[in-house]
């Protein structure tokens, strides 16, 4: 189970990385598309440009960088290198990188949830793609695999060796 294990653990970071480039939330008002943003827009930042609602000019404004989505991309990065330890209990560390990876991500969920309300009153409307929805399973699959492996190799190392007769 351990070696495929260090195949499969590593390729489930990666996806979750790359679902960092897939878009994900669109941000919307009255049916019309504002903004769509991928996990790195979220986590480094990213300047927008807004239409005017009377046909001016279009005003830039600046999203900042939400903190954690940044720390959700450097647990997916964390989890990715620590996947390819080979020591004996090497899986807790790509564990606890995908516990923090998709808690964060239901945190980041929440903060742009109560955000989305607050500042749009009620004229906003935010969905999420699919990118943040696989990057959350990916993180999930990621978790239970390296526990399920620190669980198997818990109970090899509690089964007494036979001599061979």
């Amino acid at each position: 189970m351990n070696k495929l294990r260090r195949k499969i653990s590593p390729a489930l970071f990666t996806l979750t990385l790359i679902c960092f480039f897939l878009p994900f939330i669109t941000v919307s008002c009255r049916q019309e598309e504002i903004a769509t943003l991928n996990g790195i827009d979220l986590a480094i930042g990213k300047t927008v440009r807004q239409p005017s609602i009377f046909g001016n000019q279009s005003k830039e404004e600046k999203i900042p960088a939400d903190p954690l989505a940044t720390i959700a991309l450097i647990s997916g990065v964390i989890g990715l290198g620590t996947s390819f330890i080979k020591a004996k209990k090497s899986a807790f560390a790509p564990a606890g990188a995908g516990i923090v990876g998709f808690i964060l991500l239901l945190m980041l969920k929440s903060k742009i949830d109560s955000e989305i309300v607050k500042q749009g009153q009620g004229l906003l409307l935010v969905s999420y793609g699919f990118g943040f929805w696989l990057a959350f399973i990916f993180f999930i699959s990621a978790t239970f695999l390296n526990v399920y492996s620190l669980i198997d190799s818990q109970k090899d190392d509690d089964e007494p060796t036979r001599p061979v007769e």
